[in-house]
């Protein structure tokens, strides 16, 4: 399990090396950003989880915070879910670093990564767990005012050896 997190930690730092990189050339509009993306957001939207161990999937939903200290750099997300399976409900709240990748003025990809707690209340085996969390998706703003995204994680709880996949989607709303 130590070789799992070391290695997630060795691509979180390889990924957020990388230069500010578009990936083809770009006209700036007349505020100088070169992106329709807010500089703050809102990620709204439903979530799947799948358990590797065989476990009932869990469905819910998360609010996201997603802000953007260093334009095409570096990103930060705040969020919190709640995900409900078989009589039992998660609630999570996980933070994560994220590099962005643009591919136009309106579409852009994201490699995240980053640290998430998990609250269970699953009988005896409920309880808090750290887990580490990536995440890899595809965030588009056709205009300033509203967007759209999906992606897809993979959890890991060092701890209790525990692993799943995720997928969601939602809405993007600037705050400000």
């Amino acid at each position: 399990m130590i070789k799992r997190t070391s290695l997630l930690i060795a691509l979180t730092v390889l990924a957020l090396s990388f230069p500010p990189t578009t990936i083809h050339a770009q006209e700036r509009d007349d505020d100088g950003d070169d992106s329709n993306e807010p500089p703050t957001q809102l990620e709204i939207g439903p979530e799947v989880e799948v358990p590797f161990a065989g476990e009932h999937p869990g469905f819910g939903g998360s609010i996201t915070l997603q802000v953007t200290p260093i334009p095409n750099w570096l990103e930060f997300e705040f969020g919190v879910g709640a995900l409900a399976s078989s009589g039992t409900t998660e609630l999570e709240a996980e933070f994560l670093f994220e590099k962005p990748f643009q591919i136009s003025n309106t579409t852009e990809f994201m490699i995240e990564a980053g640290p998430a707690l998990s609250h269970s209340s699953e009988g005896d085996e409920g309880g808090t767990v750290f887990n580490i969390q990536t995440e890899a998706g595809f965030f588009i703003w056709p205009n300033k005012s509203l967007g759209w995204y999906a992606n897809v994680g993979w959890s890991d709880a060092p701890r209790t050896g525990a692993q799943s996949v995720s997928v969601g989607a939602g809405i993007l709303v600037p705050v400000f």
